[in-house]
């Protein structure tokens, strides 16, 4: 069989098609159809497996969401534990940070992407998520100063106005 991959076929003419194809306009001849037959076998679609209730079962719990969810959920709980029974515990990522580092581990690792039969993000994601990051830090950055200079400016106010009665 020809390779269609090669040729960009919207570029052919009608005529190149036919014989990049090995035919004519007409189709082909009861003679070079059974040459095709026997050189190719019949064009028969294969039978679809049996479908298995428990395996359809555990591919969607094995599913690369699903056990996201797994994840997140489980890390959700541990975590609501660790903070209530320990107050003394101290982390610097909250529960939401620890979610996104894993995933992050998944989507970006050799060894996630085999566990979790993924495939690495292309870099070209990262650029539009570092852009969304950077817009959320400032904005956050300026909403700070604008709260900071507020409250000041309301105490220096609340100030004065207790120092003159």
């Amino acid at each position: 069989m020809p390779d269609l991959n090669k040729p960009q076929l919207h570029r052919l003419t009608v005529a190149e098609i036919f014989k990049l194809l090995g035919t004519r306009e007409g189709g082909l001849s009861p003679e070079e159809a059974q040459q095709r037959l026997s050189r190719y076998g019949p064009h028969v679609l294969e039978e679809p497996s049996h479908y298995s209730l428990i395996r359809g079962f555990l591919l969607q719990v094995t599913h690369f969401l699903a056990i996201l969810l797994w994840i997140a959920t489980g890390m959700q709980t541990e975590f609501g534990k660790i903070a209530r029974l320990s107050p003394r515990v101290e982390t610097d990522l909250s529960p939401l940070q620890k979610e996104i580092t894993i995933l992050a581990l998944i989507t970006s690792t050799p060894l996630g992407n085999d566990i979790f039969r993924t495939g690495p993000l292309p870099a070209w994601i990262f650029g539009p998520l570092a852009l969304g990051a950077l817009v959320l830090f400032f904005a956050e950055e300026i909403r700070k100063i604008i709260v900071t200079r507020f409250t000041n400016s309301r105490a220096g106010n609340v100030m004065q106005q207790a120092g003159t009665s």
